[in-house]
Parts: C-alpha cells; sequence; structure tokens
C-alpha cells in the first residue's frame, strides 16, 4: 500500500504527480518490450570505471576501459571523444561564449577553484587477438568540427595505427582526472552536495557515410542548446 502525506495543496499535487509517474514508469518497465530476453539494441560502447571522488579537494580520478564495436559498413583510422567538462575550464569555450546572458554571472565571480575540466592523462589500445597494445596519448588534438574556436576543448580525437574495419572491437583504456567545477547546467559542486554529469570522456557516434558524404565520428562541441550528448545506447559499470 503507497501512502502520501498531503498538508496542503502544493505538496498534494506534488504527491498525485509522483504517483502517476510511478505507475507509469513502473508499468513501462514491467511490459513485456521491457522483459524480453533478446536486447533490443546493438551494444555499441561498453564503459568499466575505477573511480576515486576526493570530497575535500573535489576531484575525480578514473581508470576507464572502453569497449567500441564499429557496427558500420565503413572502416575509421581514428576516434573522437567527448570533454563536456572542458566547456567549464574558463570563459572561452563556445558554451560560455553562446550563454553569455545565462551564465553570465560565470565571467565576472568565478575564482580559480570555481572552474572545472577533464584531462586525459593517457590513452592506450588494449591487446587483443587481432590489434597489438599502442599508446594514442601522443596523437590526441582537440578538434573544432563547428567553428576555429581554439579555446574550446570539449572534442578531442586520436589516431589509430591501423584501420579499424566493419564488425571489429577495440579496448581502450583511458587514465582521467577531472575537477568539479561551481554549479552550472546541471553539473557542480556546493558544500557538501556534487551533482555529477558527464563527467568521463565519452567516445562520439560513428555516422557512415551515403557515398556523397564521407563517414566520420565527429561529435559537435558542447553548446548552451544544441544536441551535443548523441550517444550511442551503452553500459556503464562503476567499480568504486
Amino acid at each position: 500500500m503507497l501512502a502520501i502525506v498531503k498538508p496542503n495543496y502544493w505538496e498534494d499535487s506534488l504527491g498525485r504527480i509522483f504517483l502517476i509517474l510511478f505507475l507509469f514508469f513502473h508499468s513501462f518497465v514491467t511490459s513485456p518490450l521491457w522483459a524480453d530476453d533478446e536486447p533490443f539494441y546493438t551494444q555499441i560502447a561498453n564503459y568499466t570505471m575505477d573511480v576515486k571522488l576526493d570530497t575535500i579537494k573535489n576531484t575525480i580520478e578514473c581508470r576507464e576501459l572502453l569497449s567500441w564495436t564499429n557496427t558500420s559498413q565503413a572502416s575509421t583510422n581514428e576516434l573522437w571523444f567527448h570533454l563536456y567538462w572542458n566547456a567549464f575550464q574558463n570563459n572561452l569555450s563556445d558554451f560560455l561564449q553562446e550563454g553569455r546572458q545565462r551564465w553570465g554571472r560565470i565571467f565576472h565571480s568565478n575564482k580559480k577553484e570555481d572552474w572545472g575540466y577533464c584531462r586525459v592523462d593517457s590513452i592506450n589500445i588494449m591487446e587483443d587477438s587481432l590489434i597489438l597494445e599502442a599508446d594514442l596519448t601522443p596523437t590526441i588534438r582537440y578538434r573544432h568540427p563547428d567553428d576555429d574556436n581554439i579555446y574550446d576543448q570539449t572534442v578531442f580525437s586520436v589516431d589509430l595505427p591501423r584501420p579499424l574495419e566493419p564488425g571489429e572491437s577495440i579496448q581502450i583504456e583511458i587514465k582521467f582526472h577531472s575537477k568539479i567545477p561551481r554549479p552550472i547546467h546541471r553539473t557542480g559542486v556546493h558544500k557538501d552536495y556534487s551533482f555529477i554529469a558527464q563527467w568521463f570522456p565519452k567516445i562520439g557516434v560513428f555516422e557512415e557515410g551515403d557515398g556523397t558524404v564521407t563517414s566520420s565520428m565527429r561529435p559537435p562541441i558542447f553548446l548552451p542548446i544544441s544536441e551535443p550528448m548523441m550517444s550511442k545506447l551503452r553500459c556503464r559499470r562503476p567499480t568504486s
């Protein structure tokens, strides 16, 4: 039995909304669609992470293991990644430049410790039966697919030692550290509360060409009003 205390109209309304949403999602996730033993999507990317959160320094250290499969009909000789938190590392990112009116206070009141970022320390291919181990760190390049703003570092790419053919999978180890910013755009830390979202290097979506457009993996930069979080369905398994 579900009991809802209703001391006033506002809380009564919230209680009704909560109950409706609860029943809707409960019926949705228990429907035959979700009960099917067979997955209804192709697993493109899987993440396993060893995470350390420092609540004193407001930092994150992580070892990320990424498994990615090229499910397209085209080969790729590079991988592109999102680094969303670099939108908050200074006031020159495209995110803050375009969101000047909404986030204007950031330009005037932020101290050095208020900014956030995500830094890749190393990125390596893990050896398997088809692909040799390789250090991709020297090939890291910040990319600007939408403009020429060299101060925006929300997208980077690495070169592969050989093209990854259709149907092949690759395992990548990424070691990185992040600084949690002052609260901004669904992310940040305030006193003893931390809201952590889009905090790790996330692989982009490989878009296959149609004969007139070349196949590529070029995720958009992080903007206030856009669709920068385009990604394939995936499984994330934090280990600590």
